[in-house]
């Protein structure tokens, strides 16, 4: 029954969710397609190539909207309907259901990155389907690495988001997330290269090259994680509706 009602509740965020990393692709193919005829590139490309482009725009953006975006889907985000407050009609069928606030959260969180681990291996098969179009420097072997640690960094965001939503509603917990991940990625683009640079980490700089895991970052990742998870229950167990 959970299954099914979160799977009617996220099926048209899924598919936002593909077009985004879809048309990032696209839009880079085409890049790689002028450059290889010789026509000028917008002055914005300049000092990087496609495929670059294409890596910044997947970590930096994509993977974070991904899980902003299935993990909006709380039940704290179903208490106002868009500007005006008030308990979402679809929230009383929620609360009436026969399972604990620990299994409602769980099963939720579970489905979700479930989702966005999917969504994320499409941003793989893209990148591999990419390589060759766009010159990449990187080997098939390099490419697959970027997995782990886009899931790595995308539970993060995913995770903070399952927070936020459990304390603010649709409105303010939109905004506060939206705010918190642009400094994240802004941070990050801008050059930082610290444990806050979350997008840098996904794409996997140090281990491709520098041949450094960055291990206790990524543990690092799955502990702030489970700790903002931690916290979203702790906030959900208490909370009056």
């Amino acid at each position: 029954m959970l299954l099914l009602k979160f799977w009617l509740e996220t099926r048209v965020r899924l598919a936002i969710c593909v077009f985004l990393p879809a048309s990032l692709a696209f839009a880079a193919w085409q890049v790689g397609v002028a450059a290889r005829s010789g026509k000028s590139l917008d002055a914005a490309m300049l000092g990087a190539t496609p495929w670059e482009h294409l890596l910044v725009s997947m970590a930096a953006l994509a993977v974070p909207m991904i899980a902003l975006i299935l993990a909006g889907t709380g039940l704290m985000g179903q208490t106002s309907s868009g500007m005006t407050q008030g308990i979402h009609p679809s929230t009383y069928y929620t609360l009436t259901l026969p399972v604990t606030r620990t299994r409602l959260l769980f099963t939720r969180t579970v489905f979700g990155l479930g989702l966005t681990a999917a969504v994320i291996a499409l941003i793989v098969v893209l990148l591999l389907l990419l390589r060759e179009p766009l010159r990449a420097p990187h080997a098939p072997a390099s490419v697959l690495l970027l997995y782990p640690y886009m899931l790595t960094g995308a539970a993060v965001y995913y995770s903070f988001a399952t927070l936020i939503y459990s304390w603010f509603d649709e409105f303010w917990g939109g905004m506060i997330t939206l705010f918190v991940t642009g400094g994240f990625i802004g941070y990050s683009i801008g050059g930082g290269s610290s444990w806050a640079s979350i997008p840098s980490f996904m794409r996997a700089r140090t281990a491709l090259e520098a041949g450094d895991p960055a291990l206790l970052q990524a543990a690092f990742y799955l502990v702030l994680s489970a700790a903002f998870l931690g916290g979203a229950l702790w906030i959900l167990k208490r909370k009056e509706f």
